[in-house]
């Protein structure tokens, strides 16, 4: 599970054969900046702890043949 946030995956290949990718949808982002600009990182706060759990969830459920993508 790789988690986005000032990093758009199309500038950021990771090449994982089994990744979901969660990217945080914030009005400022992708913004590519290594210090935020804003008073809170808007584009992280978008990514939930549930989000993350159910990406785990269904590639632990997965059998070896499958790959998903988001």
């Amino acid at each position: 599970v790789s988690l986005f946030g000032t990093n758009d995956p199309a500038w950021t290949e990771t090449d994982f054969d089994r990744e979901i990718k969660i990217i945080g949808d914030a009005d400022c982002g992708p913004c590519a900046r290594p210090i935020c600009n804003q008073s809170r990182h808007k584009c992280m706060e978008a990514i939930t702890v549930d989000m993350v759990c159910e990406a785990a969830e269904r590639l632990m459920s997965l059998d070896n043949n499958k790959i998903v993508q988001d």
